[in-house]
């Protein structure tokens, strides 16, 4: 009987609820709609790209640099051990 009660107890929770009106909800649908948008400063965006892919594609035929390229302290002829000179 206690395993039956707690069962019914649980199984409450997954019964669909009856929604009341609730009475302080807007009654215009779109009364949010109303409200105006600051305006906003105006964009540059640049000259118009006629032809994107073929710009693309001559893009992609480019080697691009290194990204991140490593340093050591040896590039800058700094001996490995010298903490002092590679902090300043």
């Amino acid at each position: 009987s206690l395993l039956f009660g707690c069962l019914a107890a649980t199984a409450e929770a997954f019964v669909q609820q009856q929604v009341r009106n609730n009475p302080v909800r807007a009654n215009a649908p779109l009364e949010a709609a109303s409200v105006e948008t600051p305006p906003s400063p105006l964009t540059a965006w640049g000259d118009k790209i006629q032809d994107i892919r073929k710009l693309q594609q001559e893009f992609r035929k480019q080697k691009l640099p290194e990204f991140g390229p490593e340093i050591s302290a040896a590039d800058v002829g700094i001996a490995s051990d010298d903490t002092e000179a590679q902090l300043a």
